[in-house]
């Protein structure tokens, strides 16, 4: 079911950003603030992950901030695409960096 507009009240698509008729800005809150979040949480579990040396677990934040960036990049709602972007970056070097650092140089000192 469309809703209408605030301002001249005429039926308007759930997708659209602004009235067609009238021009005022719809604002769908809920996946604005969600999509962003998750940008944002993305990009954090990618920065984080590089400075916490628990094995594992900073493996598994470096692929959840990979996947929040992608998840959220394509996200029609977003307005953060640069944080999303920096979310998909940062995870996957936080990645390379953590498996680097476990397999390369505490690797041979635990197992020698």
């Amino acid at each position: 079911m469309p809703t209408t507009c605030q301002a001249c009240q005429r039926p308007i698509d759930d997708n659209v950003m602004a009235c067609p008729h009238c021009g005022y800005r719809v604002c769908h809150t809920p996946s604005l603030r969600r999509a962003d979040r998750q940008a944002v949480t993305g990009l954090t579990l990618g920065v984080a992950s590089i400075f916490l040396p628990v094995p594992g677990l900073d493996i598994l934040m470096a692929i959840a901030g990979t996947w929040l960036g992608i998840k959220t990049m394509n996200h029609p709602h977003i307005t953060r695409h640069k944080t999303a972007l920096a979310a998909l970056w940062v995870g996957v070097m936080a990645l390379c960096v953590n498996v680097f650092f476990w397999l390369v140089v505490l690797a041979p000192v635990l197992f020698t």
